[in-house]
C-alpha cells in the first residue's frame, strides 16, 4: 500500500494541500525529501491522508458551509434549474429542491428550494443532509401569518 504524505501550510491553506510525498518523497518537484521540503517552505507541515481529511472537511465546513441559506428570486432559481441536468430533484411536504451538478469542491456543491413562492440557496456537503436546507429554513423569510411548506 503506498503512503502519501500531505504538505500544508495552514496559515495558507486554501482547500488544498501545497504539495504531495510518496513514500517520502514530494512528487512536484521531484526527488526532494518531505524532510527537505519542510525545511525550504517554513509554515508547513506533513499530514497523513487521514489527518488531511479531517484538516480539510474543517476548513471546507467553515468556508463554505456557514452561511446560512439565502433568498433568490424565481428568475435565478429557475435559472439554476436549467442550465445544467439538477441532482437529487425532489417534490415534498410543498418544498421543490436539487442539488446542483457542478460541484464547488469535493462533496461541496449548490443546492436549491423553492416552497410558498420564497426560493432559496446554499452551499451544502451532499454527503451531510443537515447541511441541506429544509423547511424550517423558510420559516426565517415568511410572514407570521403565512403558511408553511406542506
Amino acid at each position: 500500500m503506498k503512503v502519501y504524505t500531505y504538505l500544508v501550510d495552514r496559515n495558507d491553506f486554501t482547500g488544498y494541500a501545497k504539495n504531495v510525498a510518496l513514500e517520502g518523497q514530494v512528487l512536484y518537484p521531484g526527488g526532494q525529501s518531505v524532510e527537505d521540503y519542510l525545511a525550504a517552505n517554513p509554515g508547513t507541515e506533513a499530514m497523513t491522508e487521514e489527518a488531511f481529511e479531517a484538516f480539510q472537511q474543517a476548513w471546507q465546513n467553515a468556508h463554505y458551509l456557514s452561511d446560512p441559506a439565502a433568498v433568490i428570486d424565481e428568475l435565478a432559481f429557475d435559472e439554476a434549474l436549467e442550465v445544467l441536468p439538477p441532482l437529487r430533484y425532489t417534490r415534498e411536504n410543498g418544498m421543490v429542491s436539487f442539488l446542483m451538478s457542478e460541484f464547488t469542491t469535493g462533496s461541496i456543491t449548490t443546492m436549491f428550494a423553492k416552497c410558498d413562492g420564497v426560493c432559496l440557496c446554499k452551499a451544502v456537503d451532499v454527503r451531510r443532509k443537515d447541511t441541506w436546507i429544509s423547511p424550517a429554513d423558510f420559516d426565517k423569510h415568511r410572514l407570521p401569518t403565512e403558511g408553511f411548506c406542506e
